[in-house]
């Protein structure tokens, strides 16, 4: 059940920001990380990322004390991590030397 004037689509947000370090947007849908590291994270629905790497690698999350909550490896192509075992908040996930911030509800 959805409190009235809850958010609806994905349960899981990218927020990008601007050089600044100023939020300038979220959206439960996009490519976060940086054409040039060939990764990428798309947020699905259900609490889910997508990685996409052309190698294999390992998918770090982080809380926003820093600390370690989860390491996810991730094949060469795309693979799905469900992010359902973590509870809401914001998170920082690193793939390689690309990372990004998602927002879980």
């Amino acid at each position: 059940m959805r409190r009235a004037g809850a958010l609806r689509g994905s349960d899981v947000f990218v927020v990008r920001y601007a050089p600044d370090g100023t939020a300038v947007g979220a959206t439960p849908e996009v490519n976060v990380l940086p054409a040039a590291s060939d990764v990428s994270i798309t947020a699905l629905g259900g609490r889910r990322v997508r990685v996409s790497s052309p190698q294999a690698a390992m998918l770090d999350v982080y809380d926003l004390l820093g600390r370690a909550v989860r390491r996810h490896p991730v094949s060469a192509g795309r693979t799905d991590v469900d992010l359902s075992d973590l509870r809401p908040g914001a998170y920082a996930l690193r793939a390689g030397t690309a990372s990004t911030i998602v927002l879980l509800r």
